[in-house]
């Protein structure tokens, strides 16, 4: 997706800073940011984030497994330039202690500078090989930080240990080497179609090639801006075909990687679920407790299960009231469960029906609509059904979720007719056309939209 660039005066061409600065805020201004969406994409941040980085056999260098639908492979913390290049066992075991050092301080932290680095570069890139510049005050304000005030109320700019707190995680990231055994990409062949393939591929996550840093009397020395790409393992996914890119809530990254740990996982997570819903437009299709939890890093264990469930709801509504998610409800009836003796197994497989945001929804919709293949024979009025419905649902401010409720409505099955891929059956049709009677009957607006 193309995004707005401003002109500047002069020869009437924006600068490469000025465009990015204006795509990421035209970007944030809708409260979600896009990037990549591949498999090994979500697997590599999710290893980060949950630090899953362990000693194995065959390695001296921290490493995590990455399985994530058909891709296979491993991330490990290499140092930077020890790729392939012989050392002697001395600097082997100094590069070996201060990279597990590094492990340990992997964190939800690091997982967010990748997601604002993929967003800067994917507002800036025209193809797979171009740069981008990022400033470290630009990646804290993305994080909704605010610099520190001076005398009369003057910005003096952001504390050192932000900075540092940053740059270390840059540096972290730096490291990350991976390898995939199975990795899928599209195949460009002269006058034939694209073609999947699975290939084998290794390569850096990010590869910094410029640091402009800042020093000054007394003052140590502090890095200000830096340019950089993502690697080929990433960027094959966002040109030409196979493109996948998704839009994350802003507040995903602005979640505390400590105390809200939760949220920002959750929030990730339902953006990877929902990128890839798009095309059949099943956003309503019920996620198992169990499957959330495994997002959020947390095993289903019996020890504390009032607590542990109090967590797990908290985390869904404050995503809810920060927009980050429309609505959402247990399917099987959960509120009256713990009454019941030996409630945790059934919560741990109770669905949970989550419905992203408008915004989400109508972002993806053209999706769902180049890959439809519309029934000619349909009746036309069947196939506006859903839009009308969709229209007066957004118009009076009612969730997919309410109105399948309401009407007693499967609420996948609404959302596919919303979208224009299931035509309603008789019964739920007649409970649609009543509904928008109704409405209309009771709106101002009556007569047309």
């Amino acid at each position: 997706m193309r995004l707005a660039t401003s002109k500047l005066p002069g020869n009437g061409k924006p600068s490469d800073e000025a465009r990015t600065a204006v795509a990421i805020q035209v970007t944030q201004s809708q409260g979600h940011f896009f990037i990549p969406n591949s498999a090994a994409y979500y697997a590599v941040r999710e290893a980060v984030s949950h630090n899953a980085f362990e000693s194995v056999d065959d390695s001296v260098w921290p490493t995590a497994k990455l399985t994530k639908a058909n891709e296979r492979g491993c991330a490990q913390l290499l140092p930077l330039g020890s790729e392939g290049e012989p050392v002697s066992p001395e600097t082997r075991a100094d590069l070996s202690d201060r990279i597990w050092k590094q492990r340990s301080q992997l964190s939800d932290l690091d997982a967010d500078v990748l997601d604002m680095l993929s967003a800067i570069w994917l507002a800036r890139a025209r193809s797979p090989d171009d740069r981008a510049s990022a400033g470290v005050d630009q990646l804290l304000s993305m994080r909704g930080l605010k610099p520190k005030r001076g005398r009369g109320g003057c910005s003096s700019g952001y504390r050192p240990v932000q900075h540092q707190q940053l740059c270390e995680s840059l540096s972290r990231i730096e490291c990350l080497w991976i390898t995939m055994s199975l990795h899928e990409v599209y195949a460009i062949h002269k006058g034939r179609r694209p073609k999947r393939e699975v290939i084998a591929v290794q390569s850096r996550a990010l590869v910094v090639t410029e640091r402009e840093v800042r020093s000054g009397d007394g003052e140590p020395v502090r890095m200000i801006s830096f340019r950089y790409r993502l690697a080929d393992i990433f960027s094959r996914f966002l040109f030409g075909p196979g493109r996948q890119i998704a839009l994350l809530s802003l507040q995903a990254v602005r979640y505390d990687p400590y105390r809200q740990s939760w949220e920002k996982r959750l929030a990730r997570y339902l953006s990877w679920q929902w990128r890839n819903r798009a095309k059949s437009g099943a956003y309503l299709a019920p996620f198992k407790v169990r499957t959330l939890l495994d997002a959020v890093g947390v095993h289903a264990t019996h020890e504390r299960p009032l607590r542990l469930r109090e967590r797990f709801e908290k985390a869904l509504d404050t995503l809810e009231v920060d927009r980050v998610i429309r609505g959402w409800q247990y399917q099987d009836g959960a509120d009256t469960m713990v009454s019941q003796r030996e409630w945790l197994p059934r919560w741990f497989d109770t669905n949970v029906l989550i419905e992203p945001p408008q915004s989400v929804q109508e972002t993806y919709r053209r999706i769902g609509d180049a890959g439809r293949r519309i029934n000619r024979r349909a009746p036309l009025s069947i196939e506006t059904l859903g839009e009308r419905v969709r229209q007066a649902r957004i118009r009076k401010g009612i969730s997919q979720l309410d109105l399948a409720e309401k009407l007693s409505v499967n609420h996948n099955l609404l959302c596919m007719i919303e979208k224009g891929r299931r035509s309603a059956p008789r019964s739920c049709q007649q409970k649609l056309e009543r509904w928008l009677a109704e409405i209309n009957k009771c709106s101002p607006y009556r007569g047309g939209m």
